[in-house]
């Protein structure tokens, strides 16, 4: 055969092939946990309202009388509680205006009587001479309403004396009529009024031989009050004037400008 041809010895890696090495082992899936039901609850019962239970109320009695036929009902204990009711509450008394001592309302009507000092004017008109007169005095009675406790409707009589300043001759003055004033100030307590009073005024002459007259009489009022004592008693002084911007008799006419007076007095309401 030839040299070629002859068998080469084997290397000891030839002759024993090497075992392959195992493969690592995966690893094992863990198991999923499972869900836990939750344990079933008792369903829970709607409420209902037992019936009363009629218990016989205990009976207080002295001997050899009979018992009374009576019972009372025991609320249930799953009841709701009673509604809260508040106690009757006394009625508050209602407050005079007179007894409001701080507040802004006061007395519903008024009374008030006053006299002072007026001041002399000029009487004039058509055929008439200008006559001046004389200081002297007027008294004024008066009855206040008070519609609000802001504002008064009224009505007055005033009287006064018409004197020339030489002469014994006087003429007597008569005036009726109304007044509208407001109120400021607390009740019972110092007050300013101011307002305006229209009257009806009718002169006559004390002298022979001139006819009584007729006017319109118009006027600013201006009142200050002050409480003097209990149940409505005030003290009033009242500044103001009387004027007739026109008026006269028969064959002439009788006019005259303001005469002032300031005037003092008492006032009552109630």
């Amino acid at each position: 055969m030839p040299a070629n041809s002859a068998a080469t010895p084997a290397t000891p890696a030839q002759q024993v092939p090497a075992a392959p090495r195992p493969a690592a082992a995966a690893p094992r899936p863990e198991p999923a946990a499972q869900p836990v039901a939750p344990a079933a609850q008792p369903p829970v019962p709607a409420y209902q309202p037992s019936a009363p239970v009629l218990v016989p109320a205990p009976v207080y009695q002295q001997q050899g009388q009979p018992a009374p036929d009576s019972a009372y009902t025991q609320p249930s204990p799953n009841a709701p509680p009673p509604a809260y009711v508040p106690p009757d509450q006394p009625q508050a008394k209602p407050i005079s205006a007179s007894e409001d001592k701080g507040g802004t309302t006061r007395e519903s009507i008024a009374v008030s009587l006053i006299a002072g000092p007026m001041f002399g004017t000029t009487l004039g008109g058509d055929n008439h001479p200008e006559v001046k007169t004389g200081t002297t005095g007027m008294v004024r009675l008066a009855l206040d309403g008070y519609l609000i406790p802001q504002f008064s409707m009224g009505t007055y009589l005033l009287y006064t004396s018409l004197s020339p300043e030489q002469g014994s001759e006087s003429a007597d003055l008569w005036a009726f009529g109304g007044t509208f004033k407001g109120c400021f100030g607390r009740a019972n307590t110092f007050q300013f009024r101011p307002g305006l009073a229209m009257a009806y005024q009718y002169e006559k002459p004390s002298f022979s031989g001139v006819s009584s007259a007729k006017g319109f009489g118009i006027a600013v009022v201006g009142d200050v009050a002050f409480p003097i004592g209990q149940g409505g008693l005030m003290g009033l002084f009242q500044l103001s004037f009387v004027s007739q911007p026109a008026g006269g008799g028969d064959g002439y006419g009788l006019t005259f400008p303001p005469a002032i007076y300031l005037a003092g007095g008492l006032e009552f309401g109630k």
